[in-house]
């Protein structure tokens, strides 16, 4: 296996599990862990032992100012009044050939209260990170400080840690509303791109100073990169009004899907509710059909104002080709540019006959020259355009047929969207007006009020999108523009400046490194959409429920059914976690991250025939990645224990006789 490993978690003082150690890493083929523990018996802790180490937080606390200190209390207690006792987790990690281990420890001092209680002040605690190369234990690198965020970051990003250790239990805060921008933050950061971002970020700010440095000397410089940076600055402006208008599309979305669905379901509305979702439908394949017409109506306008413009030309040109064919000039039984030149060398033989051309033949060949008004060349060209004239006219008179065409088309557009809008009113109109029994629970007329309260707020926020990318669009047109006469200024300059030579290398590494990142944050993006599709799947015993699978350029994953509804708010707990693992695994798969997973209540509330999918396909993963599992007895099942008993290693917790520490790890 080439993934990142949790080799062994050590504990000093700390919680229940006191002083002790877990080796996860496992020897076979399956790098999988189980731990077994009733509630109450450390599994939480388990969890909130590794972040605490990472990032100082224990994600899994529910109230940490009502929580007991990080020390054992046994070993708390125990503490003389006054005396310290130190507390620390350690998570050795191997990384190829590197041994990786991050220490988090914390100094506490033991006070009793004004009731009796033990307790304890709590010091800073520290973070060291120690490298080492396998082998060669006398070149361990040691990281203190600030520089061990960063080290953190490259292996558990401190923003999506559920990405690493997951949650079965807490799936809706998986797909929250607002965490796109976190989580693609992340990726970036996990898979090594902000590093070129920040390549990138830095070449930037080097353009800029050369840039401004030169714009002393050259005037058009310096105003044309302040355009510029107006240019960009507005450009993020529309950047993040779609970000904003695109969270609010989505939470809008989720609420209309919601409201529908108990809308469709209500027996008395059902067939309307039908009806109308037909008519939508309709009325989306007619926007498309509008479109089309539209496109080919533009083009025909296009195309005529030129024929109609050009006909009388054109017939007049014809008529003349026509009439020189009748007096059989075309083609010309002689050449006139021949003759022309036989005039012109009248003291020259004549090429065909070798005699001399005299007074009569000159006679003779000026008589021709009134004669013949095409010459060969003039010929060639009225033969080869007849045709294309020909077809242009027979055009140009089709002229009112097509149009004839258009027109009922239109009409019949307009009659087929007049009855589509006619219809949905009366049944918007039914709606809002339905008159529930009292008895009822379901308020048809206040849910489509709502319905269409939220679609005109939806159509608002798509326009506002729309507007913002036309925008982004002219905003690089000018941008490209300004460019453009930046590049023209500077080549104005002596190139032997050396200034200019720095500033011209560094143009060609910004715009390199830029389309280099491009490159790989689109087909990363791509992959990930292809990898959760194909392991979403794999998990699910379904194959007719589900349509497309797409993630935006923010990271915001979509599903939809299979007639293209949205439907991630409407999937069962079992779905959705199917979808969260397939999220996470293509995550770290494409990134080319293979970090671990740790997973408390993996198999979650699934039903028999998913529980066996979802098991299946994370043993599955578990040959390629480590993952390491957190099962309590009721829910490590017959069938389950059967499918991981000889595959992985399992570590069974149980709480000690005082109910102060876990017993069954390491001493």
């Amino acid at each position: 296996m080439n993934g990142i490993i949790i080799d062994e978690i050590r504990y000093e003082n700390f919680r229940q599990y006191g002083t002790g150690s877990i080796k996860l890493s496992n020897d076979g083929q399956y790098q999988l862990s189980i731990l077994v523990a009733q509630n109450g018996t450390g599994k939480t802790t388990f969890l909130n032992s590794i972040t605490w180490c990472l990032y100082e937080k224990e994600f899994q606390l529910s109230d940490k100012s009502k929580a007991l200190p990080v020390v054992n209390t046994k070993v708390l207690k125990e503490t003389p009044e006054g005396e310290r006792v130190n507390v620390s987790v350690s998570l050795t990690v191997l990384d190829g050939d590197k041994v990786v281990e991050f220490k988090r420890s914390q100094a506490l001092i033991a006070r009793t209260n004004a009731k009796g209680v033990k307790n304890a002040i709590e010091g800073a605690s520290e973070l060291v990170v120690s490298i080492t190369v396998k082998g060669d234990l006398s070149n361990t690198q040691v990281i203190r400080g600030t520089d061990t965020d960063f080290i953190v970051k490259q292996y558990f990003h401190d923003e999506i840690p559920d990405f690493y250790f997951f949650d079965g239990e807490k799936l809706k805060e998986f797909f929250a509303v607002g965490r796109e921008k976190d989580i693609k933050r992340s990726i970036y950061n996990i898979s090594q791109v902000s590093l070129l971002t920040n390549v990138c970020d830095h070449v930037k700010k080097l353009v800029d100073k050369y840039t401004k440095a030169l714009a002393k000397d050259f005037p058009d410089i310096e105003k044309l990169d302040k355009d510029k940076d107006a240019q960009e600055q507005l450009k993020q402006s529309y950047a993040t009004t779609i970000e904003t208008c695109s969270i609010k599309v989505r939470e809008l979305t989720e609420e209309r899907t919601e409201k529908e669905a108990i809308l469709r379901q209500y027996g008395p509305t059902r067939k309307m509710q039908a009806e109308r979702d037909t008519l939508n439908k309709e009325q989306d394949a007619l926007e498309d059909r509008k479109t089309e017409f539209f496109f080919e109506r533009s083009k025909f306008i296009r195309r005529y104002s030129m024929l109609i413009n050009y006909y009388p030309y054109m017939k007049k040109v014809l008529s003349y080709i026509t009439s020189k064919e009748e007096e059989g000039e075309l083609p010309p039984g002689i050449d006139i540019d021949m003759v022309k030149k036989l005039l012109e060398h009248l003291d020259e033989p004549c090429p065909l006959c070798n005699h001399d051309i005299g007074e009569t033949g000159k006679e003779h060949l000026e008589g021709l020259l009134t004669r013949i008004t095409v010459s060969s060349r003039t010929s060639n060209f009225l033969s080869s355009i007849k045709g294309p004239l020909e077809s242009a006219i027979a055009e140009t008179e089709q002229y009112k047929k097509i149009r004839k065409d258009f027109i009922q088309k239109e009409q019949e557009i307009e009659e087929e969207e007049s009855r589509i809008s006619k219809r949905l009113e009366e049944i918007n109109k039914y709606l809002v007006n339905f008159e529930n029994n009292e008895d009822e629970k379901v308020n048809v007329a206040k849910l489509e009020s709502r319905v269409a309260e939220i679609t005109m707020q939806l159509n608002t926020y798509n326009q506002s999108i729309g507007s913002a990318k036309t925008s982004i669009e002219m905003c690089d047109k000018e941008l490209a523009r300004i460019q453009d006469a930046i590049d023209k200024a500077q080549e104005k300059l002596d190139q032997k400046n050396e200034a200019v030579q720095m500033l011209s290398v560094l143009n060609m590494m910004d715009k390199n490194y830029r389309h280099v990142l491009l490159d790989i944050t689109g087909s990363m993006k791509d992959e990930i959409e292809s990898i959760t599709r194909e392991i979403f799947d794999s998990m699910n015993w379904k194959e007719h429920t589900f349509g497309e699978l797409e993630i935006d350029d923010n990271y915001a994953l979509a599903l939809s059914d299979a007639d293209g509804l949205p439907m991630i708010g409407s999937i069962s707990a079992t779905e959705l976690m199917a979808l969260a693992y397939a999220f996470i695994l293509a995550i770290h798969k494409a990134s080319g991250r293979n970090c671990p997973l740790v997973i408390d209540s993996p198999i979650g509330r699934s039903s028999d025939q998913n529980r066996e999918y979802i098991a299946n396909e994370l043993l599955k993963v578990s040959k390629e990645k480590q993952i390491v599992m957190l099962f309590t007895p009721d829910d490590f099942t017959e069938p389950v224990q059967k499918l991981y008993s000889e595959k992985a290693k399992i570590i069974k917790l149980h709480l000690s006789a005082d109910e102060k520490f876990v017993e069954g790890i390491d001493a």
